[in-house]
This record gives C-alpha cells, sequence and structure tokens, in this order.
C-alpha cells in the first residue's frame, strides 16, 4: 500500500501541480459517511482519502485525481461509482460492485469484489483483485482499455469485450460457463492463466496462451469464432470443440493438443507444431498443417497423419 501511495504522489507532482493534495479519513465504522466527505474535499485538488469500515452507501466520485485505500480489516464501500476521474486508484478495499466511467488512468489493487464489474471509456489496470458475481457477467468493457493480472474471477458468464475494448488477462484464474464473451471489434489477450469454461468470439481478436507450470487451459464449453474474428492458441489443452465460421481465422501454434476443429464459410486454419484429434472443412474453408499430429482431417493442406 505505501508504495501505491508514493506513486500517486510522485505523479502528482510529475505533472507540475502547485497545490496540496487533501489528506482525508473515513471512520464509517463509526458513522462517517464516505461520500459526504467527497463532497466536503476542495475542488480542483487531488484528494487521498483513508477508509476505515465498512460504508454501506453508494459512492460516487469525480475528480481529477483520488487515491482510496482501505485501512484494517473490514474497510469497504457497497457500491462505488467512479466518474470523470482522471487518475485513480483504489486500494485494499472490499467492493460489493465497482463502475468506473471515463477515467484516463485507473489503478484497483488488492480488492475484493462481491459483485459485477463495469467500465466504460476508461483505461484500468487490476492487480492481485478477486471478483466473485452471480450476474451473468462479471466484467464488463464497454470502449475499455483493461489489464487483469495476478487475479481472480469466478461468475456463471465472464468478461465481455465490445465496441473496440482490450483485455489483457495474465497470471489469473478465470472460470464461468462462458470464460470469455468478445465482439464489435475487441481484442483479447490471455498469457499463463488457468482458464476454465468456453469462449465466444465475434469479429474480434482473441490470444489464448499457457506458458508456465500450472496454468491450464480448459475450455470445456468449447471455443466459437464467428465473423471474420482471428484466433491464436498456443500451449492449450482440453478444448472440447473448435468452430470457426464466416471468414475467420485460426492458429493453433506450439505445443496444443485439441479435440474436434470445425471450419466453415472461407475461414481457415493454420496448425504448427500441435495435436488436433479431427479436423473438418466445409463451404471453402481451407488449413495448412506443418510439424503437427492429425487424427483425420477433411481439409486441404492438412492430410491426416500415417
Amino acid at each position: 500500500m505505501k508504495q501505491n501511495v508514493i506513486v500517486f504522489l510522485a505523479v502528482f507532482g510529475l505533472f507540475g501541480a502547485t497545490s496540496s493534495v487533501s489528506q482525508i479519513t473515513v471512520n464509517c465504522a463509526k458513522g462517517q459517511s464516505l461520500q459526504q466527505a467527497i463532497e466536503s474535499a476542495p475542488t480542483g485538488e487531488p484528494i487521498f482519502i483513508q477508509v476505515i469500515g465498512f460504508c454501506s452507501e453508494t459512492v460516487t466520485l469525480e475528480s481529477d485525481w483520488a487515491y482510496l485505500q482501505g485501512v484494517g480489516s473490514g474497510a469497504g464501500i457497497d457500491f462505488l461509482r467512479v466518474v470523470r476521474t482522471n487518475y485513480l486508484t483504489v486500494d485494499s478495499l472490499w467492493l460489493s460492485r465497482l463502475s468506473v466511467f471515463s477515467s484516463i488512468q485507473a489503478t484497483v489493487s488488492e480488492v475484493t469484489i462481491d459483485g459485477p464489474v463495469s467500465v466504460e471509456d476508461a483505461s484500468v489496470r487490476f492487480d492481485t483483485v478477486d471478483i466473485r458475481a452471480d450476474s451473468s457477467f462479471a466484467l464488463i468493457a464497454d470502449r475499455a482499455s483493461l489489464k487483469f493480472t495476478d487475479g481472480s474471477i469466478e461468475s456463471t458468464g465472464i468478461a465481455i469485450g465490445s465496441d473496440r475494448s482490450s483485455i489483457k488477462v495474465e497470471n489469473s484464474y478465470v472460470e464461468g460457463s462462458y470464460s470469455y464473451d468478445v465482439h464489435d471489434r475487441s481484442e483479447i489477450s490471455i498469457r499463463n492463466s488457468t482458464t476454465v469454461g468456453g469462449v465466444k468470439i465475434r469479429g474480434s481478436s482473441f490470444s489464448l496462451g499457457g506458458g508456465i507450470p500450472g496454468a491450464q487451459i480448459v475450455l470445456d464449453g468449447g471455443l466459437q469464432a464467428y465473423d471474420d474474428s482471428f484466433v491464436y492458441l498456443w500451449r492449450v489443452l482440453q478444448v472440447s470443440e473448435v468452430n470457426a465460421v464466416s471468414s475467420s481465422r485460426v492458429l493453433i501454434g506450439e505445443g496444443s493438443s485439441l479435440e474436434p476443429i470445425y471450419l466453415r464459410r472461407l475461414s481457415r486454419i493454420e496448425v504448427t507444431n500441435a495435436e488436433v484429434r479431427s479436423l473438418h472443412c466445409q463451404g471453402s474453408a481451407e488449413g495448412y498443417c506443418s510439424g503437427s499430429t492429425i487424427g483425420s482431417s477433411s481439409c486441404g493442406g492438412c492430410p491426416a497423419s500415417p
């Protein structure tokens, strides 16, 4: 936590601000209101707020610079709404819900969120964050840039990127009936993460790979790519089925071992140094394979192995 505070103050000073930082302590365990404290802070100044106890309120934060830090166990906020806050840090808090709208740079670290997270028109880095939600999606991104590292996401449906969103997931655990639902020209990259569930991609780019011991890719719900999507899989195991439709392109890289793959309507697959149980091409779909073991194939350029 101390390091994050130093970074916050250093960045603030780097941009040449001349006023001081407003430092506020709010003890919700004694009935104080975090919302009232924010509204009472001097306008135009960066604010650094330490939160004690659980704040049972919906808190709306709008500021150029803001730092929210939980102090002690039990520090948290019921619902945090961040609106048009240029630079934000949320550290060591429990939240039941989080939304971030129109923020240039936000960092959420060492936080547990027991509800949905929505990010719109913002850039957010999640570091050591655990999200558990009973809603259809735990993490919703709209015109957003996200990086999620060293955390976990668990829900009935997880992580939707929409309208040119970008999501990077590293060293994390993601599980749900559909781990990722990606569409509208978005990009998503997953590295060194345990992934359980299925994937839907529509008109977007999806990159999924292992790389460290213990990182497992278990797409028991399969992978479906539509409408000129691009899919790259490397060191991926236990994908129940891959379907590529409507000019989608699938690249299977080194160390992957996959179940049946189906390509339809001008889609293309390239398999390099991998294993595929069977390949099925229909409607002008085509394939290219090298150094790979193919169980059975109806794709030109990808003959079955002897």
